[in-house]
C-alpha cells in the first residue's frame, strides 16, 4: 500500500494509523522507511493515537482533541504539554466503573481452579507447513497473558482455536473452560465466555449499522440486529455510549467513526458478550 501511494510521486504523503497490527521489528522497519522518504523531501503527516507511534525524525506535532487542534509545536514542547495532559486524563478515569452485565444471574460460573484453557502437545499445519508445533499452553483464573511474535509467527491461529474457529481444534487435546473440544459441545458454548476484538472481526464489520446497533449487537454475538431489543438492553448500550464519550454520534454510521473510535465501539461490543461481564 505504502509503494502503490509513493507511484505517483505525491507532494503530501498521508499515512492513518501506519503502525497499526505490525510487530516490534516492522514497525522499526516502516519508521526506518518513512525517515528515509522525510530525508528525500518529502511531506508527511502521519496520524496516530499513541505518543509512542510518533516517530523520532518527526519535526512537528499537532494535538487534536473533541476536533481541535489544542496544542501545535516541536515535537519536545507538545509531548511536555501533552504527556502531562494524558496523565490529567487518566486520573478522571480512575474508579471508573463499567456497566453491568445484562444478566448477572445468568453469568456463567466456572471453579475458582479450573484452567480456562488447556492445550497439550497442539499441532497446526497447512500443506506439512507447522505453523504452531508441540505446543503446551495453560490459561489458569486470574492470569493476564499478552503472545509476542512476528507477523505470521501463528499469533492469530493460536487465538482462533480458542475461539473455536479454527477447524483443526478438534483434533488437538484443548480443554475449553473445563469442556474437551469436539465433546459434544456447541460453537456458541465456547463463546458465551469470551468476549473477542481482533482486527480482522474489524475489518470484516461491514455492514451499514449504526454505533449503536453495533454495541446491541454484542448481546446477540451478531453481526447486525436481527432480534427484537430489550429495554433493559438498550439501557445498558446507552451506558458504553456515555462512557466512550460517543453520545452524540451514537446514531451516526459506524464507519463514519475514526478507526480508534471504531476500536472502542467493539471493545464495548466485547463487553456485551451474552455470559460475559468484562471485555
Amino acid at each position: 500500500m505504502l509503494c502503490q501511494a509513493l507511484m505517483p510521486k505525491p507532494d503530501l504523503l498521508i499515512l492513518d494509523e501506519p503502525f497499526d497490527g505490525l510487530d516490534v521489528a516492522s514497525r522499526a522497519q516502516l519508521a526506518e522507511h518513512l525517515a528515509e522518504l522525510a530525508q528525500r523531501g518529502y511531506t508527511l503527516a502521519i496520524i496516530v493515537n499513541r505518543f509512542d507511534d510518533i516517530p523520532e525524525f518527526i519535526n512537528h506535532v499537532g494535538i487534536l482533541t473533541d476536533c481541535t487542534l489544542t496544542r501545535t509545536g516541536t515535537l519536545e514542547a507538545v509531548l511536555a504539554d501533552a504527556l502531562i495532559a494524558q496523565l490529567a486524563f487518566s486520573e478522571t478515569l480512575s474508579g471508573t466503573a463499567l456497566p453491568a452485565p445484562e444478566d448477572p444471574l445468568h453469568t456463567p460460573t466456572l471453579p475458582a481452579d479450573q484452567a480456562r484453557i488447556l492445550l497439550r502437545d497442539g499441532v497446526v499445519q497447512y500443506n506439512d507447513r507447522p505453523i504452531l508445533h508441540h505446543l503446551d499452553w495453560e490459561v489458569l483464573p486470574g492470569q493476564h497473558w499478552q503472545i509476542v511474535g512476528p507477523n505470521g509467527a501463528g499469533k492469530s491461529t493460536l487465538l482462533s482455536l480458542i475461539t473455536g474457529d479454527h477447524p483443526q481444534g478438534y483434533s488437538n487435546d484443548l480443554t475449553l473452560f473445563g469442556r474437551r473440544r469436539g465433546s459434544g459441545e456447541t460453537i456458541w458454548d465456547i463463546k458465551r465466555h469470551i468476549g473477542y476484538v481482533s482486527s480482522s472481526l474489524h475489518l470484516e464489520y461491514r455492514v451499514s449499522s449504526s454505533v449503536r446497533h453495533v454495541i446491541t449487537s454484542g448481546f446477540f454475538d451478531s453481526i447486525g440486529i436481527y432480534q427484537a431489543v430489550s429495554d433493559h438492553q438498550r439501557f445498558l448500550t446507552q451506558q458504553w455510549l456515555e462512557l466512550l464519550g460517543l453520545t452524540s454520534q451514537a446514531d451516526s454510521p459506524f464507519h463514519a467513526l475514526s478507526w480508534g473510535q471504531q476500536r472502542l465501539v467493539l471493545i464495548a461490543r466485547a463487553g456485551e458478550t451474552p455470559g460475559t461481564a468484562d471485555p
